[in-house]
């Protein structure tokens, strides 16, 4: 007996030395799915106290044109959704880029929301962004000289005079001609002008102050006071 047991003592030792290192094993797993579920509920509590991404802050944009189409999609085929009046306002909140007819060519359109709250796309170049800094103008103005609306060709030169003439000069380009024509005009003495000048679609401006710079608007067009000329 004495034999057997000093025979047995080894194979008892092995035992628990593998009973050991399982349970080792088994606290260095229990004790790294513990660590990993913390670490999970972390992550989770981390991501819920994130505020959601701020909107796009969407930018006022004026249409330039007397009708422009508002479609439910970007691309070309699109429904139409709407149509917008040259000088309403509307809200840009995204911008995107389509390839046009030509399959070479790119063509920008902005995403809108009109006033009366209807979304969809127009072409970017049938509006142009909105200065905040305009204000109608309150004080006495004297309007009488040449006012461009471009430095070079095709441009307009109107040229108030006194005793209410006027003078209406168009500059195709540098090589054509220019195209002449003569007029009247009514003015308040600072804010609203009245021309009359046949077969031409200019016939009410505004004198309006521009970043502290006092020129005139017609429709949605704002003189460059740089451009005027007192002479």
């Amino acid at each position: 007996m004495k034999r057997l047991s000093k025979l047995n003592l080894p194979i008892m030792k092995t035992d628990i030395k593998i009973i050991a290192s399982l349970l080792l094993i088994s606290i260095i797993i229990l004790a790294s799915i513990d660590k990993c579920e913390k670490q999970l509920v972390k992550k989770e509590s981390i991501v819920d106290t994130i505020s959601p991404p701020k909107k796009i802050v969407a930018s006022k944009f004026m249409v330039k044109y007397v009708k422009v189409n508002v479609y439910k999609d970007p691309d070309i085929d699109s429904n139409i959704v709407s149509v917008i009046n040259g000088c309403d306002t509307v809200r840009v909140i995204d911008s995107i880029m389509i390839i046009g007819s030509n399959p070479f060519t790119e063509i920008k359109k902005y995403q809108i929301i009109t006033s009366n709250n209807i979304g969809g796309y127009v072409l970017a170049s049938n509006l142009e962004r909105c200065n905040d800094k305009l204000l109608f103008n309150t004080k006495p103005f004297d309007i009488k000289g040449k006012w461009t609306d471009y430095i070079d060709p095709p441009c307009t030169i109107l040229h108030f005079r006194n005793n209410g003439k006027l003078i209406f000069k168009y500059y195709p380009s540098y090589e054509e001609p220019s195209i002449i024509k003569y007029g009247t005009y009514e003015y308040d003495g600072c804010c609203n002008i009245r021309v009359f000048l046949k077969n031409h679609p200019i016939n009410d401006l505004q004198v309006v102050e521009l970043n502290g710079e006092v020129t005139l608007k017609w429709k949605c067009f704002v003189y460059d006071p740089d451009f005027f000329d007192k002479k």
